[in-house]
């Protein structure tokens, strides 16, 4: 018998029983690309919606966030944070897409729902073979000047205060965010 999959408690925008942190993509329990790439466009666009980027004269320079993840959600989300000319950093464990990566040759990734309208910025409509799917997200890493740092291992997340977090990491400094 497989271990039970334990998955995050979430409201209906994806906010976690912590105010300000926010979970999506894999760990939702969904692993689907076109699902994962809203979840992350929709949840920027509702943190903008309910301020949690506004600035007061108390802005210590921190990140407005921080995305842990580079898979289909965290590159969405991080398209729209670019989008909106956001202070953010994608920190990614291994290597962005790392999943795919270890699919085998001529693999497809395949966009599921079919009936489901990509409201991303990253460009998954459409079933890629691995090869292509990989290439599509480097070009959007490129083109869009994507603030990520590969090889980043977050250690813990811990809140500091109503609406501060430092984002602690395996080796290096911490990122401060909102």
């Amino acid at each position: 018998v497989p271990p039970q999959e334990i998955l995050p408690i979430l409201d209906a925008h994806y906010q976690s029983s912590v105010p300000g942190l926010y979970v999506i993509g894999d760990v939702t329990g969904v692993p689907l690309v076109k699902i994962a790439a809203n979840q992350g466009a929709e949840v920027i666009e509702r943190m903008e919606q309910n301020r949690a980027f506004a600035r007061d004269d108390h802005d210590t320079g921190s990140l407005d966030v921080v995305i842990i993840g580079a898979g289909p959600a965290g590159l969405a989300a991080a398209l729209e944070a670019e989008k909106k000319n956001l202070k953010y950093v994608l920190l990614e464990r291994s290597v962005a897409a790392n999943t795919v990566r270890g699919f085998p040759p001529g693999k497809k990734v395949y966009s599921e729902p079919r009936f489901l309208k990509n409201q991303s910025q990253l460009p998954v409509e459409g079933d890629r073979e691995k090869s292509d799917f990989l290439a599509m997200v480097q070009q959007a890493i490129q083109e869009h000047q994507l603030k990520i740092k590969e090889g980043v291992e977050v250690e813990r997340i811990r809140k500091k205060g109503d609406h501060d977090f430092q984002v602690e990491v395996a080796s290096g400094p911490p990122f401060p965010a909102r």
